[in-house]
């Protein structure tokens, strides 16, 4: 009988569910736990909270709910967020920027209070017939005041600029942070690359935002100083001017909207267009282009996906202008009457004096452009917060589901007598796609041992390596190492103590050699040492043909920068294995790029490195190298529809053996054309 929490026949951290909310998959018979439903009027942090609640397994799954449903956080609270970011993160210059903000503003009212005390002094002055003491105290009152707000608006112009660069490079830690806590099967999402094009392709929205958030409070610290002169016998003129903001209010929120939407409906078109352009830059694309002469077909391409996006955006931007055009007038309309009203009352009313009509009239200049900045920043605000949003969400739900699968996984594994003893139970794995690739697999690897694994392109062998690695986890079913399920075993140690290494080598540029190869630095644990491992790797050869040897940049995009060739690259890669020093080796191909005398070579070294504390995992289609491995799986659709010795799997006639005589066909024939020639 299936117990609540347990998925298949093994248990799972997923969620507990109530009695008789269990669900089984007609095609599996396996016990899925439903979600429970987030409230829509739960808080964000209460949202946050039932989605990936504490103390239970975060998986792929639900992560991905979460980043589906999870509330957006209000304007206020997303402000206050990136305020306490970039509080904690630099606090003085916060500090500073605040403290001039209100230096700014109460600088301001002081010109504008000491501007009509002087006026009216300066009139008492002329009919007096001198220069009096009040006219020298309020001339002296102004100039200091404007001496004070020019030092304050210099100060605050240089901090606004600085937190902005401070600013920009928190957002990007924040960002690369949160992606670099999800998993592989999130990022491959389509929904989770959309999220992420649409933060990164916005990051300057998410600093505009914060810089908007500063220069709010500066606007909006004026306009409560302003509003307070004003207060003083004409508060409806304030309120006027107030209620002429929101019509440019409602436009910016309309725009926010749409503005979200068209990002959204354009994030593919804008990853297509990034790629068309990698295309045109990249020598290892351009080089084939040209030869084709289809260097021009792909750059039209990428024109008409930037003229998709810009089409959009620009019939957007137009609406919004007229919007803005209209509301503006509005405001224009509003300010320009009650200046009108202030003068008459200064002129007709005895009991106002000019240098009062003056304050009055700055006063009021000083709310309309306060308010007008206030309301502009507010527009902004609106338009930027769907990309802060984004930004929290990827952040905190990443954050909080590795924090959650931290605390669950902290079992550690002893490794006294070398790598752990693996096994798959009844494991099953689909894609985000629905693509499924695995059902009910069971498979056991002993410590020490060497399995070659074998099959036809597509049939789950490399799934089956990510999966043991730690990369994929089951959707059902479970892998057990050294009888703890692997969910629950300290993933740090884990990874420390596996190498993968992936059919492609990918070149790490901009980096030197020495670091590409250290970059297998196990967390914990001492590595090989480096020369070991170039000596195992047979890339000492390759690091002596170069310039600078280890120091020499990788990528002739770079000064005194080198390519390298795919087998030179796969060395490297290899180098970088060794150097981690791992109990478990997983090989996917690892000699694709190289001769067949290389590849032997490779698997000599390999074999020498691996003793029996170490276990080997390796995929190739090279039988001459497979056929060194203790065990062979043949992996057909999903399935493992042969295990045993080379030699056993011959005797066996079935799939392998078919492979091995075809290849070995081809090799023969291949070698009786090269003596004829």
């Amino acid at each position: 009988m299936i117990q609540p929490g347990i998925v298949g026949k093994y248990p799972s951290k997923m969620l507990t569910p109530q009695p008789g909310t269990e669900a089984k998959n007609s095609r599996t018979g396996a016990t899925t736990v439903p979600m429970p439903p987030v409230s829509l009027s739960s808080s964000y942090d209460e949202a946050l909270n039932q989605l990936i609640p504490p103390g239970r397994l975060a998986t792929s799954a639900t992560v991905n709910t979460a980043l589906d449903t999870l509330p957006q956080p209000g304007i206020l609270q997303s402000s206050s967020r990136l305020l306490s970011l970039m509080r904690k993160s630099h606090p003085q210059e916060c500090a500073a920027l605040l403290g001039l903000t209100v230096g700014v503003a109460a600088s301001s009212y002081a010109i504008t209070f000491s501007l009509g005390h002087l006026v009216d002094a300066l009139a008492a002055g002329a009919q007096g017939g001198g220069i009096s003491p009040t006219i020298i105290k309020w001339g002296v009152t102004l100039a200091l005041a404007s001496g004070v707000h020019q030092v304050c608006t210099l100060l605050d112009t240089f901090f606004h600029t600085k937190l902005e660069a401070l600013a920009s490079r928190r957002i990007e830690d924040l960002v690369s942070t949160a992606v670099a806590h999800y998993q592989v099967a999130n990022i491959e999402s389509e929904n989770f690359r959309t999220l992420v094009t649409r933060v990164n392709n916005n990051q300057h929205s998410i600093v505009e935002f914060l810089k908007g958030t500063f220069e709010g409070i500066s606007s909006l610290t004026g306009v409560v100083v302003a509003a307070a002169a004003l207060a003083q016998g004409h508060w409806a003129i304030s309120a006027a001017v107030l209620a002429a903001t929101i019509p440019g209010l409602l436009a910016e929120r309309k725009y926010a909207q749409e503005k979200f939407k068209t990002e959204t409906e354009v994030a593919d078109a804008h990853r297509r267009y990034v790629w068309h352009n990698w295309f045109l830059t990249e020598p290892k694309f351009l080089k084939e282009l040209t030869l084709l002469k289809q260097a021009g077909y792909v750059k039209d391409r990428a024109l008409s996906f930037l003229d998709q996006i810009n089409h959009k955006i620009i019939r957007l931007d137009t609406v919004q202008n007229t919007r803005r055009l209209i509301a503006s007038a509005g405001m224009e309309i509003s300010v320009w009457g009650a200046g009108t009203y202030l003068v008459y009352q200064t002129v007709t009313n005895p009991a106002h004096s000019i240098g009062q009509g003056v304050f009055l009239l700055s006063s009021l200049l000083y709310f309309r452009d306060q308010v007008s900045h206030f309301s502009s920043n507010i527009g902004n605000q609106l338009k930027d917060l769907a990309f802060v949003q984004d930004a929290l969400r990827l952040s905190d739900i990443g954050e909080r589901s590795h924090s959650v699968n931290q605390s669950v996984a902290n079992k550690r594994l002893t490794l006294s007598s070398g790598a752990p003893r693996i096994e798959l139970r009844d494991v099953s794995f689909a894609y985000p796609s629905g693509r499924s690739i695995f059902d009910s697999l069971n498979l056991t690897i002993e410590p020490g041992s060497f399995i070659g694994i074998v099959g036809e392109n597509g049939s789950g062998k490399t799934t089956l390596m990510n999966l043991i690695a730690g990369i994929y986890r089951p959707t059902s079913g479970a892998i057990f190492v050294d009888g703890i399920d692997m969910r629950e075993v300290d993933e740090t140690q884990w990874r420390s103590i596996v190498s993968l290494m992936f059919q492609g080598a990918y070149p790490y540029e901009s980096f030197t050699v020495r670091q590409s190869i250290e970059l297998g630095q196990p967390a914990g644990r001492d590595p090989l040492g480096l020369n070991e491992a170039l000596k195992l790797s047979g890339a000492d050869r390759v690091v002596a043909s170069l310039p600078k040897g280890l120091d020499t940049v990788l990528g002739s995009g770079f000064n005194g920068g080198q390519d390298l060739s795919s087998g030179q690259l796969q060395t490297l890669t290899a180098a970088r294995m060794f150097y981690r020093n791992p109990l478990i080796l997983l090989l996917d191909e690892p000699g694709s790029n190289l001769d067949i005398k290389k590849q032997l070579a490779q698997a000599e070294a390999v074999s020498r490195f691996s003793d029996n504390k170490r276990t080997r995992l390796l995929i190739s289609h090279s039988f001459a190298t497979i056929s060194k491995a203790s065990r062979i799986l043949f992996v057909h659709q999903g399935r493992i529809i042969e295990d045993g010795t080379h030699e056993e799997l011959l005797a066996l006639g079935g799939a392998y053996a078919t492979s091995y005589l075809e290849e070995k066909k081809r090799f023969g024939e291949a070698s009786q054309e090269s003596n004829t020639l």
